[in-house]
């Protein structure tokens, strides 16, 4: 039979292994959490390193025309680019793009909005847009590149 004082022990002990326990699983959410945001960052540094690398090469050599494949995080459905193209009359994009061209800190805008911002040289929309959105499918975005000699046109 045990003793008063043992069973005092033993609740003690099985308090401490319950309370450990729940702070293991919630170090394992919060860091499991934290690849996951880690990930979607490096995915999106990933994304404008790829656009400017594929815009860059392509935009010296006239008429050419290359599909260039991205990858991104799946929460993004969406991404809108705006030309760099002197002259294009900005033909109603939301105000929060034409602030963010007319500065000078971006022109390429993935929805939902993505935090850090993307500023791509020598960009013009296909058909003379002043800006233009193309789908993102279950993370890939399919464009299509055509250099022009000293700007790349951007098409679906």
């Amino acid at each position: 039979m045990m003793k008063r004082g043992q069973i005092m022990g033993q609740i003690f002990i099985m308090v401490v292994a319950a309370l450990v326990f729940i702070l293991v699983i919630m170090y394992g959410y919060r860091a499991i959490k934290s690849f996951i945001a880690r990930s979607d960052e490096t995915s999106l540094i990933d994304f404008k390193t790829e656009l400017e690398s594929s815009i860059d090469i392509i935009k010296t050599d006239f008429g050419s025309r290359q599909q260039a494949k991205f990858v991104l995080p799946k929460k993004y459905t969406e991404v809108c680019i705006l030309s760099t193209a002197e002259g294009l009359n900005p033909s109603s994009p939301p105000p929060l793009y034409n602030s963010a061209w007319k500065t000078r800190t971006e022109n390429v805008f993935l929805v939902p909005k993505q935090e850090t911002p993307i500023w791509v040289d020598d960009v013009e929309v296909a058909g003379g847009n002043y800006w233009g959105c193309f789908n993102i499918v279950n993370g890939r975005l399919n464009l299509w590149l055509e250099g022009k000699g000293d700007r790349v046109i951007v098409s679906a």
